[in-house]
């Protein structure tokens, strides 16, 4: 999977009713019920040995560094900065309603794509669940 594919995965899978996060933002990484399968990183990590669910590691550089063994390889190579924002963008509740990404969302979503030079309108196409907000185009 590449960074596209990650994002694109990311926003087709979540809506606010299968976010995995404990309270506003605080990231888990492994299922806390049966309504998800994970967080973004999460649902594809190799398991989840020695995750504690309490620990507060939101940020998915700091994941990595504590938890290199269950990282697979392609996320491995994904820019690291670009991971951390798809991880925030799953954290943040208010980019999520119960059919997907909210207004905020979608901006965010813009953001990411300006930031690392991705067409938001191509992404669009891939990603039946984004609603044609009226962003803020950047």
């Amino acid at each position: 999977m590449n960074e596209i594919e990650f994002l694109i995965d990311t926003i087709n899978h979540y809506t606010s009713l299968n976010r995995n996060s404990k309270g506003d933002t605080h990231c888990v990484y492994k299922p806390l019920n049966d309504k998800s399968k994970g967080c973004a990183v999460g649902r594809h990590l190799l398991g989840f040995e020695g995750i504690n669910q309490d620990d507060d590691v939101s940020e998915f550089t700091t994941f990595v560094t504590l938890h290199p063994e269950l990282i697979p390889d392609w996320m491995a190579k994904l820019n690291v900065y670009f991971a951390n924002r798809i991880q925030r963008l799953h954290d943040d509740k208010d980019a999520w309603d119960n059919a997907g990404l909210s207004k905020i969302g979608a901006d965010m979503v813009n953001k990411i794509c300006c930031d690392f030079s991705i067409n938001y309108d191509k992404l669009i196409v891939s990603c039946p669940r984004i609603k044609h907000h009226e962003i803020n185009r950047l």
